[in-house]
């Protein structure tokens, strides 16, 4: 009976030895790099569109940019959604959440008004749309860049907390 109790203790002890894995630096880096990762694909669609505005392209092509973006911000927030937390810890991923819902509302909001304004065919825009579309990129800068700081400030606490240095990038870098 000594022995049973002995080898039923033994396997208790191992199962919780194995169900908490050590957490090293490399692990928080690489979550990191996978919210990050989704960020900067964004930040890619957002530049795009940007440039495709910028230019005299056709009304389809402004339209496949913004539908492009849409759709990398829908994709992100929805893997972001999946993730888990960190080691118990949800305050980087619940930033990255709050960033990403962000930057779905801009989408859905401000960037369909700019492409509306943008988009007026036949005629040239009123000062008072011209009026608006200033209003709409502003805000959208406005919001972007606050959801931005906020993630970052969560990117560096769980960066020092986890002992790994973020590693400066831009928008149009891969890896």
């Amino acid at each position: 009976m000594k022995k049973i109790k002995n080898l039923t203790l033994a396997i208790l002890i191992g199962a919780i030895l194995v169900s908490c894995k050590s957490v090293t630096p490399e692990d928080a880096k690489k979550y990191n790099e996978d919210l990050i990762a989704a960020e900067s694909e964004l930040a890619n669609k957002e530049t795009a569109f940007s440039n495709i505005v910028a230019t005299d392209s056709s009304k389809a092509q402004k339209k496949a940019a913004y539908d492009a973006l849409v759709l990398q911000a829908n994709e992100a927030l929805a893997a972001i959604n999946k993730m888990e937390a960190f080691d118990g810890s949800t305050e980087y991923l619940d930033a990255g959440k709050a960033y990403f819902t962000a930057i779905k509302g801009i989408c859905d909001v401000e960037y369909k008004q700019a492409f509306d304004l943008i988009t007026i065919e036949g005629r040239d825009r009123t000062d008072e749309e011209n009026a608006q579309l200033d209003k709409v990129t502003t805000a959208m800068v406005d919001k972007s860049v606050v959801a931005l700081k906020n993630m970052q400030a969560a990117q560096k606490v769980f960066a020092d907390k986890n002992k790994f240095e973020i590693e400066e990038t831009t928008a149009t870098e891969t890896k």
